[in-house]
């Protein structure tokens, strides 16, 4: 819940003063909140994905985020600043709330996803990030809105 007020004194206001307040949930933390899953090196183009106009492998990337807390979580404020790009803010304040132990996922291409992993439910697709994600691994930072960070890893197909 977002609330404004202001005070008036004699015939003067105040400047307004804004907060917000998660009322049944809690922020998005490294507490709250794990990538349970990096799928950056899909496997190419089969003949009828290639076909269908999905030519490259990073068509079908994606993340897999998971709410591993109790309480729903709060995603708002939160992005990626490393790695790839996507803020959560430019979703729906409904979208940004993860129940407690709900997986969602980030895709490179919803068109791709879908063709490939028809079996998965769209619904749980959040949104598409800008960028690509590494064949040979980087490090993945996504922060919350006063540049915390929530997740910081480093993948790869080496040894950690």
């Amino acid at each position: 819940m977002r609330l404004q007020t202001r005070l008036r004194n004699g015939g003067t206001w105040s400047p307004i003063a804004a907060a917000t307040y998660l009322l049944d949930h809690e922020s998005a933390s490294s507490s709250n909140l794990i990538i349970s899953e990096v799928m950056y090196h899909p496997t190419d183009p089969t003949p009828l994905e290639d076909f269908s106009g999905f030519k490259s492998s990073n068509v079908f990337e994606y993340l897999e985020l998971t709410n591993t807390s109790t309480s729903t979580i709060d995603l708002s404020g939160a992005k990626f600043t490393r790695g790839i790009q996507f803020d959560f803010n430019t979703l729906s304040p409904d979208a940004r709330l993860l129940s407690p132990q709900e997986s969602v996922l980030l895709v490179k291409n919803r068109e791709g996803f879908a063709r490939r992993h028809s079996d998965i439910n769209e619904a749980t697709v959040l949104g598409q990030y800008t960028g690509k994600l590494s064949n040979d691994g980087e490090r993945l930072t996504l922060e919350n809105a006063e540049g915390e960070d929530i997740v910081d890893l480093n993948y790869n197909d080496g040894e950690a």
